[in-house]
């Protein structure tokens, strides 16, 4: 139908595009067509239409994120057909998407953009010898994808609201690709199939039964008027696993014969053959003796024991979410032995990094010949099956795998071969990451469903270790900065005795903006101290703690007060957009005396020559980088000698369930009974203690203060140290 006669015919636009996605889904001979539409308040494409298949078979992608990795998104962002034309690509590009539909099937995605970009018109198809749409059918497509675009820019034009998500996308019923029967030879096939001995039912796009003839009401002994609208798997229990629903989605969508048997309870083996059309699947019944025969006359595929089954699915999914739970590539590399080698069932592996034209080992398990698939910092062309798989990113698998000798080195050690291997590139955005190997003792075939299955391992374990190399680097970088800009080592303060300590988170980049510092002069009569906390755990947050530490040096020597204020002030020019709390204190070791001014960090804890020990009352004030115009008041105590005065940060007292006030009187009562004679150990005291009392995910830092006797040039315990 034109534009012309649909609006002739006073359809709704909605109306017109169920048309347009029906006549695109017969001309092309898909599936299943899905139409997807952009979200007028959400970044987001919405399922709106689907032909064609069972209604439920798009559930997990009725919302794209138009910045997911998936092929409707992809086509909207690129403003370009997507195409995918076998099983194994899709398991390698999109491997979420290959993992929860793992049925061999062509996929296209193209844009429906007329004066703007309105959504997406996807296709499923059948696949072909070619790996591709013919002349007509992409033809079909692109003209469909136009007419889409008239209708919904025409929508917009008239004033019309935009067309709006419902709860569910709307069923559009396809159109036959051929004429019904006349009448008598409907009546003739029916009469032919109600007397024939072989069971027969048919099901609509959502499975649900529409037919059963008198044979099928004996062999499953059911009624049929009873069963009409229902699913079969509702209506026979013994068929409500999961595998009766993925043969059925195969048929669907492959358009193939699907066979398989299950044992009735009464103990009669059955054979069921799956025939899908346009308008749902038709299932022939026999005794599983008897499909024998019939099978060496009619093309069928048998599930196999190394096709998919829902328990490999299941396993790909509890691997893929536990991958997206790794923070480190060490996380990586364990999950890959203690997951991925248990459930898939290698006898070693080999993960690698790519880098730079080289291949660098991360870890490896099983036999010895293992680390050996791969030489660890050897160029990527020495290294084979693993080189060529990385350079068309194409997945190889092989039985008795075996290097060819010009390119082994003469310095490589014997190793027995495996009998088969699996080369996995691991490949995001067409960027190389590294490869995964996996070697098997036994003789494999690797099967069309085993070469998707791990495909899509693969691709699963390519997007974690990507992001996990990023957030490694990013670890790496914010160490080194961090440790720059820390002190290397406490000065020597006459009257004072000093020790410090930092520990980097152990989640995320590792790394944040705690900082402490000692700051003392030559002529100056005792030193200023600061611990503080920027806010976040990434190399900004370590970049702006060494400008918040720069700023206190240079200012040091004020009141403390005024410190803190020309700090806030200066940070707030910075345009961080990032919170930072401080605490900054003048000891004086002649006076006995120390004056502190706080800017919303944690309390010090003040432990008097007598043992009693508690936070001292400092007025908190603001967190710098709010208010410029804030003013910090100073505070003084006395500090006499034997006194110890502790500075930290939060991390040193936050967890979980715990209010901060308890924790800090749980720090206090372990400051008071640690030996401060030896600083070094009361600080290791009270890291232990804050590990011992839970789990830490924040950075800490830790400064003691110690007023002596009587100032001397003597040093105190001057001990700093790092813990990675």
């Amino acid at each position: 139908m034109t534009d012309a006669e649909v609006r002739a015919s006073g359809r709704t636009d909605v109306e017109a595009l169920e048309e347009v996605l029906a006549e695109v889904t017969r001309d092309t001979a898909a599936s299943v067509g899905a139409l997807y539409l952009t979200d007028p308040d959400e970044d987001v494409l919405w399922l709106a239409l689907v032909s064609g298949g069972t209604s439920h078979l798009l559930d997990p992608w009725v919302r794209v994120p138009l910045d997911s990795p998936f092929p409707v998104a992809q086509a909207l962002r690129e403003n370009t057909m997507v195409w995918v034309p076998d099983q194994q690509d899709m398991a390698r590009r999109y491997p979420v998407l290959g993992m929860v539909m793992p049925y061999d099937a062509m996929l296209a995605a193209v844009p429906v953009h007329g004066e703007e970009a309105w959504g997406v018109l996807a296709l499923l198809l059948p696949t072909n010898d070619e790996g591709a749409l013919g002349p007509e059918e992409a033809q079909a497509l692109r003209a469909g994808c136009r007419r889409a675009a008239r209708v919904l820019d025409e929508r917009r034009a008239s004033g019309a609201a935009p067309v709006r998500a419902g709860d569910r996308p709307r069923v559009v019923t396809p159109l036959p690709r051929e004429d019904p029967p006349a009448p008598f030879v409907a009546r003739a096939a029916y009469d032919l199939v109600q007397r024939l001995p072989i069971g027969f039912c048919t099901l609509d796009r959502d499975g649900r039964v529409t037919y059963v003839n008198p044979t099928a009401e004996q062999m499953l002994e059911i009624d049929a008027d009873a069963v009409l609208g229902q699913r079969p798997q509702a209506v026979l229990p013994w068929l409500g696993d999961p595998v009766f629903e993925s043969h059925y989605r195969a048929a669907v969508v492959t358009r193939r014969t699907v066979g398989f048997t299950r044992p009735s309870p009464e103990g009669h083996s059955l054979a069921f053959m799956l025939f899908a059309h346009e308008n749902g699947v038709g299932i022939r019944i026999t005794d599983a003796g008897v499909n024998q025969a019939l099978s060496d006359v009619m093309p069928v595929r048998h599930p196999r024991a190394s096709d998919i089954q829902p328990a490999a699915l299941y396993h790909l999914t509890h691997v893929a979410a536990l991958l997206a739970e790794a923070t480190s590539t060490l996380d990586i590399v364990r999950l890959v032995r203690e997951q991925v080698t248990p459930a898939f069932g290698p006898d070693s592996f080999v993960l690698a990094q790519a880098s730079e034209g080289r291949l660098t080992v991360l870890g490896s398990g099983g036999l010895d010949e293992a680390r050996d698939a791969l030489h660890e910092g050897m160029p990527q062309a020495v290294v084979g099956p693993a080189a060529e798989a990385l350079a068309d990113h194409r997945q190889r698998f092989h039985t008795a795998l075996e290097e060819p000798a010009e390119r082994t080195p003469s310095s490589r050690p014997a190793r027995d071969p495996m009998t088969a291997w699996a080369v996995l590139p691991l490949i995001t955005d067409s960027r190389e990451v590294g490869c995964l190997v996996l070697g098997y003792r036994e003789l494999r075939p690797f099967p069309v469903a085993e070469r998707t299955l791990l495909t899509s391992l693969a691709g699963v374990i390519g997007l974690a270790l990507d992001r996990t190399l990023t957030t490694d680097t990013e670890h790496r970088l914010a160490l080194d900065l961090q440790s720059v800009l820390l002190p290397r080592r406490l000065p020597v303060v006459p009257g004072l005795a000093l020790a410090a300590r930092y520990l980097p988170t152990t989640r995320g980049s590792g790394v944040g903006g705690d900082f402490y510092d000692v700051i003392h002069q030559e002529d100056d009569v005792g030193a200023a101290v600061a611990v503080g906390d920027v806010q976040g755990h990434d190399t900004e947050a370590a970049a702006l703690m060494g400008q918040v530490r720069t700023a206190v040096r240079a200012i040091a020597g004020a009141p403390p007060g005024e410190v803190l204020g020309r700090t806030n002030r200066l940070l707030l020019t910075l345009d961080a957009e990032r919170f930072t709390s401080c605490l900054y204190a003048h000891i004086d070791p002649v006076a006995h005396q120390v004056r502190l001014a706080n800017a919303g960090h944690v309390p010090p804890l003040l432990r008097r020559p007598d043992g009693r020990t508690g936070a001292v009352d400092v007025p908190p004030g603001l967190v710098l980088g709010i208010d410029g115009g804030f003013a910090y008041s100073t505070t003084t105590l006395d500090f006499p000698a034997g006194s110890v005065l502790a500075l930290y940060t939060d991390g040193l007292v936050e967890k979980p369930d715990t209010m901060i006030d308890d924790s800090v009187g749980d720090l206090a009562r372990t400051l008071a009974e640690a030996d401060v004679t030896d600083l070094d150990a009361a600080a290791e005291t009270l890291l232990r203690h804050a590990y011992d009392s839970g789990p830490r995910y924040d950075d800490i830092a830790l400064l003691l203060i110690r007023a002596e006797d009587r100032p001397t040039a003597r040093p105190g315990a001057a001990g700093v140290r790092r813990t990675p």
